[in-house]
């Protein structure tokens, strides 16, 4: 009977120790990359969108001229950075390797400055955030590498913020954004429901991307711990991805025309897998 007795407790206890774990696993894969608390430090009045700081001389659209895009010179697009202090060299080496991709999948490259008149500077201090798009001149990019148990320099963080460096707002805040999620404005913070708002976008032909790294979750800023945004065609559906999606890499390719080719003066044509490192090297009259 004794035996009985404790088989039923420990069997009870195990079973309430899987639902917390359930539950735990549950909100770590709706909230990848929710930086909510890190997003909003310090930046009040100075920030959209949870981690896109305010430039007073232009507005949120997305960066389509060549005023707020970097320069591409050769076929290649590059982006300037020096580390500013604060950082060990781990720290360092893990955002040098985070920001590779981009070189190794576009004609993007972000490169040490040398003496480069606009670049970005990586801060560790307050928390998460960049502006969008070349600014001209120093442009900080703040990723705080610890703040009570939490990093910006992790994969993740490091790639959103880049591509907003390179010139793009959040997924859900492009002007079609309505033909494909519902913002539940109830479930939101009061406060931070701007960051929900629909701005000017052109697209670039890039269907709508739930899987973007650049796409809030599902609870993204909930003041209740329900959903804030959901997909109109499956109200379960994950949004937001933890690594730059397939959209991602063409949204920047489709940005700096990544599959048109320079060597010297001359104009070149890439073949049909737009990589850049493969050219025809064929002169256009």
């Amino acid at each position: 009977m004794c035996y009985y007795i404790w088989f039923l407790k420990d069997l009870c206890t195990f079973m309430l120790l899987a639902k917390v774990i359930i539950l735990i696993m549950r909100n770590i894969i709706e909230n990848i990359g929710n930086y909510t608390n890190f997003w909003e430090c310090d930046f009040t009045g100075n920030i959209i969108e949870g981690d896109i700081l305010r430039n007073p001389r232009r507005t949120a659209s997305s960066c389509v001229t060549d005023s707020c895009k970097w320069p591409k010179v050769n076929g290649v697009v590059k982006v300037p950075y020096v580390f500013e202090n604060g950082y060990k060299n781990v720290q360092k080496n893990l955002i040098k390797n985070y920001l590779s991709i981009f070189k190794d999948q576009t004609c993007v490259e972000f490169v040490p400055r040398t003496d480069e008149t606009d670049y970005i500077a990586f801060t560790n201090q307050m928390g998460c955030a960049s502006y969008v798009g070349r600014q001209g001149g120093k442009q900080v990019v703040f990723l705080k590498h610890e703040n009570n148990g939490v990093t910006c320099v992790d994969s993740y963080v490091v790639q959103h913020e880049a591509l907003h460096v390179i010139g793009f707002l959040h997924e859900q805040n492009r002007i079609d954004r309505d033909d494909h999620v519902t913002i539940h404005w109830d479930n939101i913070q009061s406060e931070l429901q701007p960051n929900f708002k629909i701005y000017s976008s052109v697209n670039l032909g890039i269907p709508y991307d739930y899987n973007s790294i650049l796409h809030y979750s599902r609870t993204t800023f909930s003041e209740n711990g329900q959903p804030t945004i959901t997909a109109n065609d499956d109200y379960d559906r994950v949004l937001g991805g933890s690594v730059l999606s397939a959209d991602d890499i063409r949204r920047v390719k489709a940005l700096y025309e990544c599959c048109k080719c320079w060597r010297d003066k001359y104009y070149l044509t890439c073949d049909n897998t737009c990589n850049v490192k493969i050219c025809r090297y064929i002169l256009n009259s």
